[in-house]
């Protein structure tokens, strides 16, 4: 199934810290912005070692960035 590779990109982004993402709202829209950077990368860089730890972790600084202006 497709959807299983962005499930399992989203159990790295459920790992984050509470002093993180403080509230489930963070962690949706750290989700949305890491399944923006998957369609992104889909055919740059093919195969999962590594791949969706690293979405996981772009999706929640790119949000952190955004939200707090780190």
């Amino acid at each position: 199934h497709k959807a299983d590779i962005a499930v399992y990109c989203g159990t790295f982004l459920g790992m984050s810290s509470s002093f993180v993402m403080e509230h489930v709202y963070q962690v949706i829209v750290a989700c949305i912005i890491s399944s923006g950077l998957y369609i992104l990368t889909k055919n740059i860089l093919p195969g999962y070692g590594g791949k969706l730890g690293t979405l996981a972790f772009g999706g929640v600084v790119i949000f952190k960035v955004i939200a707090h202006g780190i």
